[in-house]
């Protein structure tokens, strides 16, 4: 019976106790965690200088053609403002996302409802040619009404009549100023482009207008 009772203790010490081989497990798990560290150690050591100075490279360049970008444009903006000093009273100057805009009040070009520019202000539209002369960029016409039908006679809406308007100022600068007709786009926004509603005889007059506007290029 004692000798159960012993046998029973030493079956049952050998099932809790640890085992002589455990610490194997451990030591293989911390081998494979230092040589994958290595291996990674020398994979970052070993990057091709050549990519990464080509990748510098070509950021800079796109940083410093962004900034060389950015400076003609404020050129071109001063060259224009500079050929347009002697009517800068007569026309509004602005830059959007199209490019720097002109823009002429109707009544400086057209009688009301009329797309034929007025003779007496040709010296207008003479001096922006010559801003026009001062750069390459392509230069975009645009015609604008206000929301009033039109008188019934020579235009069927407000859309016709603004397309006519700017190509009365295109074909001026083409045929007057012997300008290059590939430099030049034109069209009408009639009453669907208003720099402010069309709820009073003041807004609806600064809303009749042609701009021109020298197209952004592309960097």
């Amino acid at each position: 019976m004692f000798t159960d009772m012993r046998r029973n203790r030493i079956e049952t010490n050998d099932d809790t106790a640890i085992k002589p081989v455990a610490w194997k497990v451990t030591f293989t798990d911390l081998i494979m965690l230092i040589t994958s560290f290595f291996i990674m150690v020398f994979t970052m050591s070993s990057i091709n200088q050549k990519s990464l100075k080509d990748t510098f490279n070509y950021y800079k360049k796109a940083i410093d053609g962004s900034a060389h970008s950015g400076y003609k444009r404020y050129a071109a903006y001063g060259n224009i403002k500079a050929a347009l000093k002697n009517i800068s009273s007569s026309i509004d100057i602005k830059e959007d996302e199209r490019g720097i805009v002109l823009s002429i009040h109707e009544n400086m070009l057209f009688e009301p409802g009329k797309s034929t520019i007025k003779k007496e202000n040709y010296r207008i539209l003479d001096c922006i040619a010559d801003a026009i002369d001062s750069c390459s960029n392509e230069i975009i016409v645009m015609g604008h009404t206000d929301d009033l039908p039109v008188q019934v006679g020579e235009y069927e809406s407000n859309w016709e009549m603004s397309i006519y308007k700017g190509l009365s100022v295109l074909d001026y600068f083409v045929k007057n100023k012997n300008m290059p007709p590939s430099r030049f786009h034109a069209g009408g926004y009639g009453a669907f482009r208003p720099l402010f509603p069309n709820n009073s005889s003041k807004n609806r007059s600064l809303n009749r207008r042609v701009e021109i506007i020298f197209k952004h290029k592309e960097v």
